[in-house]
């Protein structure tokens, strides 16, 4: 349908210029120039220049804004992790045979202890089970680098657990020994302190949908030069420009959440195993009476907190921002703003066919093409207040928790182009004129659109008037 909607204008266009084109031509074979008459018109060539200058009335169709489901946020705090590094990259674990680390030691630094218990699982260089073949993952330089289950006379070094393996190994739960990596998720909440702060990010979402239409009629200034190519026809060019500024503000409801900043780490897994993972979770370590455990006995199960002996595989941690499940949303009021100012520059190139009249002027049609740049500026601002109290937020009835402004100055929309069709009189004395045209503009660029919170849509077709004076050269 959108495509059709396209069409048929243009092609109303095409047939309404043929038709006035025909008729111009078929006038002037049926209507000749009468003999030299005093006084003495402008259909008399005195002259193959023309200039002229005046104003243009403008009925602009459209000036749109139109509000999208969204969610805007604001940071109150990113926080500080309470191990590993605070920034996407390489991680590098406390794995030092000269300073004894990994500690394994429960309760203190986790950048020194080795201990690092995410959301959906643990690390652990310390084994809590107590079989005479258990061992710590050390720091031995040369020695095995791998945490969890070993097979042969040594059974754990440390321990890990896997919940959910099909959403923590890269094989989705596959078989164990297709695995090469296994991830694990922590949300920065502070929960480790003092070794790490809380992250606290406020984020609104919206799912309303509105628009509302604005309809210009405004005056501009307007300028054209032209070229008489023959008895019957001109060349012209001219240019035109207009600034307009548009204001939109409403109120809508929706749901507040909080949010933090979450990180993911990627470690090198390997196993002997060819069987795929239990769908129940994984745990690598033996409990204390040996009878227990996830592994087989004959296999290995090993995760590479420092990387293999080589130096390559290291682990890896890639941070986001997610919304915390631990706490409730509640409601809140959204004071949307939007701006919109912009200037048309508009610039056509045509062609217009006429007649003469009578010695006093002439009557013509006209046809050619547009091209608009146009420099724009928008603001859109969006002020979030809580409508009731959270405890879990933070928050209490009536607080700003989200005032987020966005600025776009001074950029340019290029590609909006179209074509014009309309009929003008002209009438004069010697080489001077007047001149009054009425003409459609149909600008292809219809549905251009810009903005994220609101789409700014602009569409400069519509029925223009033009009252110019000018002189021919």
């Amino acid at each position: 349908m959108k495509l059709r909607a396209k069409k048929v204008p243009v092609v109303c266009i095409t047939i309404g210029v043929l038709f006035l084109l025909t008729g111009s031509i078929a006038a002037a074979q049926m209507y000749p120039q009468p003999p030299i008459m005093v006084p003495y018109g402008p259909t008399m060539n005195m002259g193959v220049l023309y200039f002229t200058a005046g104003v243009k009335y403008r009925n602009i169709q459209t000036v749109r804004f139109e509000v999208k489901p969204h969610m805007v946020q604001q940071v109150v705090s990113l926080g500080t992790v309470a191990f590993g590094p605070e920034e996407d990259g390489t991680i590098f674990y406390p794995y030092d045979s000269t300073l004894g680390l990994p500690t394994a030691l429960p309760g203190t630094d986790p950048n020194t202890s080795g201990i690092w218990v995410y959301d959906d699982g643990i690390l652990d260089p310390q084994n809590p089970g107590i079989n005479a073949t258990d061992t710590a993952f050390t720091a031995i330089p040369g020695g095995n680098r791998g945490v969890g289950y070993h097979n042969g006379s040594q059974n754990n070094s440390g321990y890990f657990r896997v919940p959910l393996p099909a959403q923590q190994t890269d094989t989705n739960g596959g078989i164990y020994n297709e695995t090469t990596r296994v991830t694990w998720t922590r949300r920065v909440d502070g929960r480790d302190a003092p070794y790490g702060s809380e992250s606290i990010i406020y984020q609104a979402l919206f799912g309303n949908e509105f628009e509302v239409e604005f309809t210009n009629k405004i005056w501009a200034p307007y300028f054209e030069a032209g070229y008489r190519a023959s008895n019957f026809f001109n060349v012209m060019f001219g240019v035109s420009w207009f600034t307009i500024g548009e204001v939109y503000q409403n109120t809508f409801h929706g749901q507040g959440y909080i949010a933090r900043r979450t990180f993911r780490d990627s470690f090198y897994f390997a196993s002997s195993d060819d069987q795929n993972w239990l769908h129940g979770g994984f745990n690598s370590a033996i409990d204390a009476a040996g009878t227990t455990t996830n592994p087989a006995t004959d296999q290995f199960y090993l995760v590479y907190p420092a990387g293999t002996i080589a130096g390559s595989d290291m682990p890896a941690r890639r941070f986001t921002i997610e919304t915390d499940p631990t706490v409730a949303p509640f409601d809140v009021t959204e004071t949307l703003y939007n701006r919109l100012d912009f200037t048309a520059i508009e610039f056509k190139v045509g062609g217009s066919s006429w007649v003469p009249l009578w010695g006093m002027g002439q009557v013509g049609t006209s046809f050619g093409m547009l091209w608009a740049p146009i420099p724009y500026t928008v603001v859109t601002r969006s002020l979030v207040v809580a409508d009731e109290t959270s405890v879990d937020a933070g928050v209490t009835a009536g607080d700003v928790i989200i005032d987020a402004a966005k600025k776009q100055e001074d950029v340019w929309l290029w590609p909006n182009i179209g074509l014009f069709v309309g009929g003008d009189l002209q009438l004069g004395w010697g080489r001077f004129f007047a001149k009054s045209s009425v003409e459609y503009d149909f600008y292809f660029g219809q549905n251009n659109k810009w903005g994220d919170i609101v789409e700014n849509v602009v569409n400069l077709s519509g029925l223009n008037a033009t009252l110019s004076a000018g002189a021919f050269f």
